[in-house]
């Protein structure tokens, strides 16, 4: 990834495309989407069930899922003032992040 960022697209394109694919980044961010996706239709199949969410590779990655779940979830949490409010200021302040 890192190396992707200092190629700039417009001299290379194809050249950057590779160093991003190898980087592995654009697949993680894949599973990213697709287990918030999964969390938000489990909890809305559920009738509002709880899930646990809980990521190998560290909380950092649990944070975003969960934040992208609600976004998918809730209208309010769509809203500048529910985003601020509650996915900024509850999720990733107060946990630290």
């Amino acid at each position: 990834m890192f190396q992707a960022a200092q190629t700039p697209s417009y001299a290379n394109g194809l050249k950057w495309f590779k160093k991003m694919e190898k980087s592995g980044y654009l697949s993680l961010l894949s599973q990213i989407l697709r287990t918030s996706k999964l969390i938000a239709s489990l909890v809305l199949k559920k009738d509002k069930g709880n899930v646990l969410v809980e990521c190998e590779t560290g909380s950092d990655i649990s944070i975003l899922v969960v934040s992208l779940s609600l976004l998918l979830i809730s209208k309010e949490m769509r809203t500048i003032q529910g985003f601020k409010d509650f996915v900024i200021h509850k999720l990733w302040i107060l946990y630290g992040h």
